[in-house]
């Protein structure tokens, strides 16, 4: 796993935010491509809700980001 999905997967709230906030300016494909992947690996894991709502926060960000285009 790289540094950045690491970080995805057990960084805080506010980390998670930063990190795919910034990439949804730049790529915002690629934030939601991360924010699903980072759910997939945290799925099941008890007390991870706050980054669970995190992901899916930042990921239909992303998602409405690419529909605007």
């Amino acid at each position: 796993m790289n540094e950045q999905m690491q970080a995805l997967t057990s960084g805080t709230v506010q980390h998670i935010a930063k990190t795919l906030g910034d990439l949804t300016k730049t790529s915002p494909m690629d934030a939601a491509i991360k924010a699903t992947a980072a759910l997939h690996c945290i799925q099941g894991e008890p007390g991870q809700e706050q980054r669970r709502q995190a992901l899916l926060s930042c990921g239909k960000a992303a998602l409405d980001q690419l529909a605007r285009g």
